[in-house]
């Protein structure tokens, strides 16, 4: 079957991508990779097998159980960790060998009753809320959750203790600062009391770049490990730091042409008349469009790639077509390529989010999950 639109994902980039990333994280800490909400529009399936492939990678968390069972059923046979929801049954997470969050204590029966059933302890990593006011038990909770875990819920084994930074991409290191340090004296507390937890972790990506007093034993890489590293200072800091540091972007998304018109001037172009042609123009269709995640409607500086020169966006992006002027480029017919995002200048994700009003995994995570998505080289 030959794809309207697809997305490629590169293994050279991702693999470039965790090594640059192990070169901050020391061999004695485990490196894990977020696969959430679809691998931040990457894919869920690819990206997992991208990730069980490499043995960089110790570690994989999604958000829902869900998520999780979806890789094991394909082959994961790393570790996994639930970041937040558990929308299928515990069981099913005690018996493919899952682990999950606890951020409040109504999980309690509910994981002590489905790991007596299962006849197997059920792996929890505690979440601690150190001020991004989001899930976790209050510092000042944590011993007495620890220790009624371990008198009365005999089913629950505390695998692991985590929080997660609220600012940790930000100029000011003053709020990150004080995040660690509420949870390096949370684990202090347990282990005055003897109380060893295996796994601590708190490193989002740029934690893991930037504090590198906070990976503990394990981090969690997100956007970074796909090449979309949030905050862009924050990236110049790092090159400036150690000037061989890169990231590469894992996905291009890429469709064809389907049709080419010459219009005069003076026409106008796609819903609301919000352009009309200066001159005559030549335009081409590409059947991509805000149902796909592409322009989110809104088309001022937008462009694609079209035998390797820069075509800009023009009139609003539809449902399932966008407009592009193609007057500057000889040559160009129906069925050849349109790249709407990929790795060069003008359209890397990077290029795209403040032309759309968001950050750039937004842009990728905005992808329909329908479109095909395929790992090349």
């Amino acid at each position: 079957m030959k794809h309207s639109s697809w997305i490629e994902l590169s293994t050279l980039a991702f693999n470039h991508n965790i090594s640059q990333f192990r070169t901050f994280v020391p061999s004695g800490v485990k490196l894990s990779i977020v696969l959430k909400s679809n691998a931040y529009g990457h894919g869920l399936l690819p990206m997992g097998q991208l990730c069980e492939a490499n043995s960089s990678i110790d570690y994989v968390c999604v958000f829902f159980l869900s998520e999780a069972l979806t890789l094991r059923c394909h082959g994961m046979t790393k570790p996994i960790l639930v970041l937040g929801l558990l929308d299928d049954s515990i069981e099913l997470a005690i018996e493919h060998n899952i682990d999950v969050v606890c951020f409040d204590r109504s999980q309690l029966n509910d994981f002590h009753n489905a790991a007596q059933k299962a006849g197997k302890k059920l792996f929890v990593h505690l979440k601690i809320d150190t001020g991004l006011s989001r899930l976790g038990f209050f510092p000042d909770q944590v011993l007495s959750v620890v220790q009624d875990i371990v008198t009365n819920y005999p089913g629950i084994y505390i695998k692991g203790i985590m929080t997660h930074f609220s600012e940790s991409g930000a100029l000011d290191v003053q709020w990150t600062e004080r995040q660690e340090r509420v949870f390096t004296e949370v684990i202090a507390l347990l282990q005055s009391k003897n109380i060893n937890i295996d796994m601590m972790h708190a490193s989002n990506t740029g934690a893991t770049l930037r504090f590198l007093g906070s990976h503990f034993n394990m981090v969690r890489v997100g956007g970074g490990s796909y090449g979309l590293p949030q905050r862009t200072y924050v990236y110049d800091l790092i090159k400036k730091a150690v000037p061989d540091f890169e990231l590469k972007q894992v996905l291009t998304y890429k469709s064809r042409i389907m049709s080419i018109k010459e219009l005069p001037a003076g026409s106008f172009i796609s819903y609301d008349r919000l352009y009309q042609t200066p001159r005559p123009q030549r335009l081409a269709l590409a059947p991509i469009g805000y149902s796909d995640g592409f322009g989110r409607r809104k088309p001022a500086g937008l462009h694609v790639l079209i035998n390797g020169v820069l075509a800009p966006v023009v009139g609003s992006v539809c449902m399932n077509m966008t407009i592009i002027d193609i007057s500057h480029i000889s040559n160009v017919e129906v069925n050849d390529e349109v790249t709407a995002i990929g790795d060069h200048e003008g359209i890397r994700v990077n290029d795209i989010a403040p032309l759309v009003g968001c950050v750039n995994y937004e842009v990728t995570t905005l992808l329909n999950p329908a479109t095909k998505r395929m790992i090349v080289k």
